[in-house]
């Protein structure tokens, strides 16, 4: 119980989850059988990590973008931004572009993710299949739930043992 301080207290007092504030530092209080736990409370901080791949055809481009936002009672939630570009004269111009919101049981994966990176498994996979998919569909897609699927298994692959 590293960084924690037990306070005991009569087993008659019941006292559930609160949050309380100290001398400018947020707590929270959680009952664990007859006391109670003082944790700090982590703030959510946001990020986006964005990775952009020109094919080797020099023809597309594909990117993939991972956002951490977060809500006001410091929760968090997870983006997931997929775009193919296609070349057109001497500009990309997005030919499919996704976003996708993880749900909230793949938020430690793409935790995880985020704090890892990419692997050179996970970018073959964005190069190969995804990108295969995504050249299959129509100019102008912002929807399609194949490839939803395929972008959430590879930030599932990232949860923690």
């Amino acid at each position: 119980m590293a960084g924690r301080r037990r306070l005991t207290r009569p087993p008659t007092t019941s006292h559930g989850g609160h949050q309380a504030a100290t001398g400018g530092c947020v707590i929270q209080l959680t009952k664990k059988e007859d006391s109670l736990i003082i944790d700090p409370i982590v703030p959510c901080t946001p990020i986006s990590l964005t990775l952009a791949v020109l094919l080797p055809d020099d023809l597309h481009q594909i990117s993939f973008g991972l956002t951490k936002g977060c809500n006001p009672d410091d929760t968090a939630f997870w983006i997931i931004d997929f775009v193919f570009r296609d070349k057109v004269g001497t500009a990309f111009q997005d030919r499919v572009k996704l976003n996708l919101t993880v749900n909230a049981e793949n938020s430690p994966a793409a935790e995880a993710l985020a704090n890892s990176g990419l692997t050179n498994m996970d970018i073959t996979f964005l190069n190969g299949p995804i990108t295969n998919r995504a050249r299959k569909l129509p100019a102008g897609t912002t929807e399609d739930h194949k490839t939803a699927r395929m972008l959430t298994a590879l930030v599932d692959q990232h949860a923690p043992e």
